[in-house]
């Protein structure tokens, strides 16, 4: 969640938006645990990282050992790759999709405000009845590694209905 203001001397976070859960109320004495990532004064232990978002400079503490020269770094950019919309009190649920072996990876993602909990996961959602005979599988994307987000022929989203975006037509034009 963003940070809108520290205040070091009562060691008080405020964020941005209303949080979903309370991060002092793990049901212990000791408080809740949290992680902050991305901060530059988080850089002190192996295995830490701060990415300056204006300069595009990745700063990194190795692991002991670790090989710098072989190891694969990467730095999410994408806010989003599939985004499913329906309005199941219009009448209008997502439905009839089918996903199989499709895997989401190396994406950037900042949650909505005032979404920030449970209510965000895909099991939920189901749980709530808002995907109706939906499906997980391979959509057959022609080469997503290359941003290639075609469909080969044989994608099983043709047989629910897909109509394929005429690609010349989508982007800034002039």
């Amino acid at each position: 969640m963003p940070i809108q203001s520290i205040d070091a001397s009562t060691r008080i976070v405020t964020f941005q938006h209303k949080a979903g859960k309370v991060f002092t109320n793990d049901f212990t004495n000791e408080g809740a645990r949290y992680v902050i990532d991305n901060v530059w004064e988080g850089l002190n232990a192996p295995g830490k990282w701060y990415l300056n978002k204006k300069t595009g400079i990745l700063y990194y503490y190795p692991i002991p050992g670790e090989d710098l020269m072989k190891a694969e770094v990467i730095a999410p950019a994408a806010p989003e790759l599939l985004r499913l919309e329906g309005d199941p009190i219009e009448g209008k649920p997502i439905a009839y999709l089918r996903f199989k072996g499709l895997v989401f990876k190396y994406t950037h993602f900042d949650l909505p405000a005032g979404i920030s909990n449970d209510s965000q996961s895909w099991s939920y959602w189901r749980q709530r009845g808002k995907d109706v005979h939906s499906l997980y599988t391979d959509p057959m994307f022609i080469d997503a590694g290359a941003l290639d987000f075609r469909l080969r022929p044989q994608s099983p989203a043709f047989k629910l209905g897909f109509k394929p975006i005429d690609m010349k037509k989508v982007g800034v034009r002039k």
